[in-house]
């Protein structure tokens, strides 16, 4: 849908920055938490939270899921 309202405003040119301008935030974000997890990987306190949220985070997908079926 963005590259479409991109298209209309400015052609082919805005189809590429609307689809830049949509993808590029994430992308950044993505890298850097991947980088900072990486760099604390092997930090106990950091494993010890994130085994801590795997428990609940499964619930939280099963009753999700468990609503819409």
């Amino acid at each position: 849908m963005i590259p479409f309202v991109g298209y209309k405003v400015n052609g082919i040119l805005g189809a590429v920055v609307a689809t830049i301008g949509v993808v590029l935030p994430s992308l950044v974000l993505v890298t850097i938490i991947a980088t900072l997890f990486y760099s604390f990987r092997k930090n106990r306190a950091i494993q010890a939270i994130l085994n801590g949220l795997k428990p609940s985070s499964n619930c939280f997908i099963s009753g999700f899921n468990s609503k819409f079926n």
